[in-house]
């Protein structure tokens, strides 16, 4: 899809970093910002060379927000590092505050998209940097390879959404971690049928209510002791 217009994504960077309590890591900042105003993790991924001939290899989409970052500093809205917030941080003066709890609410991101757990798969896990970034930059590969093993039901309470809600529901379906992804190396090879396994929304935040995660077997024997 075109990318955003510059004013644009000025008013969309100012508000989701209020939203997000009106301090953010850059590195946090790319691909929430762009899902929320509905590119692609292609349309993010693409060189200044691919899209305009010139550039080099950097982003487009991480230089059209690094512009809007200086348009808002320039505007006395966000702070620099000169002005005391420590480097790579961006944080919100009490005047950009002000003017984005004006502004009407950005849309919310998919939480299938950004679950601390939820896999788009790849077989091999790099360095963990945050929830947001690892989530995006995975392919389908395990993902695919998951539910093609287990199929669409949820391994703990075994729900089925195109049993439930018909074609609507159909393919519809959480993937989760058994070994937390914090505790996965610097290159873990994923095994998607030994690795993972697929979990409906409600037993997925089960699962995500202790830290480690508790295992599918305690979430089943909860459940039925509550029966």
């Amino acid at each position: 899809m075109p990318y955003p217009a510059y004013p644009e994504i000025e008013s969309a960077l100012l508000r989701h970093i209020h939203d997000e309590g009106g301090e953010v890591n850059a590195d946090e900042i790319y691909f929430p910002l762009g899902a929320k105003l509905g590119l692609s993790k292609a349309d993010m991924e693409r060189s200044l060379d691919e899209v305009q001939g010139y550039g080099g290899s950097r982003p487009k989409w991480q230089n059209m927000v690094q512009w809007a970052r200086n348009s808002l500093a320039k505007k006395q809205e966000l702070l620099r590092p000169a002005d005391g917030v420590a480097r790579g941080v961006w944080k919100l003066t009490e005047k950009g505050t002000s003017r984005a709890a004006g502004m009407s609410p950005l849309p919310l991101i998919d939480p299938i998209a950004v679950y601390p757990d939820e896999v788009s798969g790849t077989v091999w896990e790099g360095a963990r940097r945050s929830v947001l970034v690892n989530v995006y930059e995975r392919n389908s590969e395990g993902r695919r390879k998951c539910i093609e093993h287990y199929g669409c039901q949820c391994a703990v309470c075994d729900m089925n959404f195109a049993e439930r809600y018909g074609e609507h529901g159909k393919n519809f379906i959480h993937v989760h971690h058994l070994t937390p992804m914090a505790s996965m190396g610097k290159s873990y090879q994923l095994d998607p049928i030994e690795d993972l396994r697929p979990v409906c929304p409600n037993c997925h935040a089960m699962l995500h209510r202790t830290d480690p995660p508790c295992s599918i077997e305690k979430l089943q024997s909860l459940m039925k002791k509550s029966l």
